[in-house]
């Protein structure tokens, strides 16, 4: 389940509030322990401002991505027959 929310002060802390249509929605109670994947929420000018930077166009840098994913696709082809012929 993903849940978007703000960091909010908390005495010499941050927390997080858990909106209560998911709390009951996952019979959460006070005290229960939960695992939390935390990803800070990137604005595009985090990404751009990367690229301005840079000596490439968009279209290199579209070509360096796409050969990278294939790359990586490749490898994990490799794995799985690997895997499957073990």
């Amino acid at each position: 389940m993903e849940v978007r929310t703000k960091l909010k002060k908390w005495g010499n802390s941050l927390g997080i509030i858990i909106p209560k249509e998911i709390l009951l929605n996952n019979a959460l109670k006070e005290g229960e322990e939960v695992l939390i994947d935390i990803e800070k929420n990137r604005d595009l000018s985090d990404v751009f401002g990367t690229i301005k930077n840079s000596k490439l166009n968009a279209q290199e840098i579209k070509d360096q991505i796409r050969k990278q994913e294939n790359k990586d696709n490749e490898l994990l082809l490799r794995h799985i027959r690997n895997n499957r012929d073990n």
